[in-house]
């Protein structure tokens, strides 16, 4: 995971480049919202500001194997919030986390 990051930190030159422009008001990324800005806000702010530090989004997504299968597969991925929401979500730009697994369980009432 670590030389995922760094591989899209060095691509994108995030380093040196502000990746964000926002007008008041306008809520358009998440990099626009009140829980961002705090965040921006707090001890951990002047790194982010100082791009020594990024914040994540996670996301995960299930897939079983066939509809009769009890089996399911959940890839955890996360994107960095500061690479341009243009290509945020780019192939290159996602950073895979993990894969959990998952066995179904049924339970039925006898009735």
């Amino acid at each position: 995971m670590g030389s995922q990051i760094r591989q899209i930190v060095s691509n994108l030159n995030l380093l040196k480049k502000k990746t964000h422009y926002s007008t008041p008001g306008e809520y358009k990324d998440i990099m626009d919202g009140l829980l961002y800005k705090k965040v921006l806000e707090s001890d951990i702010g002047d790194s982010i500001k100082k791009r020594e530090a990024f914040t994540f989004t996670i996301n995960t997504d299930g897939i079983s194997f066939s509809e009769s299968s009890n089996l399911s597969l959940w890839p955890v991925y996360l994107v960095i919030n500061e690479v341009d929401p243009a290509i945020r979500f780019c192939i290159e730009n996602i950073i895979i986390a993990g894969i959990l697994q998952k066995k179904l369980i049924l339970f039925f009432k006898l009735i």
